[in-house]
């Protein structure tokens, strides 16, 4: 049998994303002091300022390493909107005080359908764990939601 010639490249690759993604969840942890910090002092969530210098400060560091600019910008926006719902998240657990603990969802499909994506989307600054409750119809879906 012929070893797929990719075969060391992909694991390569896998393991960079591994690493790619806990960089991403210690970013996430770093954020969730930020939060903490600004909460305490009053400081506001977000500074166009420092984004705009960040966001030049890694456009010029990805040219450094030939990476185009708008790719940069995609991945940093993205990166940058999930700090603000991060510390969003954040204040709002602080401000309202109530631990609600897990959180139901009733959605129309299996895991990977598109509403079970979008409650993940939805829930995903969340601190609390997720329990999907899958459907296989809109009358079954809001009898579930009606049941709680």
């Amino acid at each position: 049998m012929t070893k797929d010639p990719l075969d060391n490249i992909r694991i390569a690759i896998n393991d960079l994303d591994r690493e790619l993604l806990k960089l991403l969840a210690d970013r996430r942890d770093l954020v969730r002091q930020v939060a903490e910090v600004k909460t305490k002092h009053g400081i506001a969530l977000r500074d166009k300022t420092r984004e705009n210098q960040l966001l030049s400060k890694l456009i010029r560091l990805g040219r450094e390493e030939q990476l185009d600019s708008h790719y940069i910008l995609d991945i940093f926006h993205r990166v940058i909107d999930d700090s603000l719902q991060v510390q969003q998240a954040y204040l709002q657990e602080r401000v309202t005080d109530v631990d609600f603990g897990d959180i139901k969802v009733a959605h129309l499909g299996d895991e990977g359908s598109y509403s079970y994506l979008a409650s993940e989307k939805h829930f995903a600054t969340s601190a609390n764990t997720i329990l999907h409750l899958s459907c296989d119809d809109f009358a079954e879906t809001m009898a579930t939601v009606v049941d709680g």
